[in-house]
């Protein structure tokens, strides 16, 4: 073998650090990452239907003094993504349903 395992073991450890990391340091997270996640562990459990239109009501005061500005339903969904690989939320239901409900993991 060459040092390809090596470096998959290094590259897991690594991810497993980062995760850790983030978990730890919630507030450290981005911005638009950080609001869905307060917004979701404010809610306990939300859908996401639910979750984006508390986004956009909260947009504005969110982002009042900062140079970002709110992010599309696309992007939102992207960094809920970073955030259940993170292991900071999770989600029940499926994708092709609206029924879909985001939650904090403990």
């Amino acid at each position: 073998m060459t040092g390809g395992g090596q470096r998959d073991r290094r590259d897991s450890r690594t991810d497993r650090a980062l995760h850790l990391s983030w978990r730890s340091n919630f507030k450290l997270l981005p911005l638009h990452n950080y609001a869905l996640y307060e917004l979701i562990r404010v809610a306990g459990e939300v859908t996401a239907s639910e979750l984006h239109e508390r986004y956009d009501n909260a947009a504005e005061q969110l982002f009042a003094g900062s140079q970002q500005t709110p992010i599309e339903k696309r992007s939102s969904r992207n960094k809920l993504t970073n955030l259940r690989e993170y292991d900071m939320t999770g989600h029940k239901g499926h994708h092709r349903t609206v029924s879909i409900a985001y939650v904090i993991v403990s």
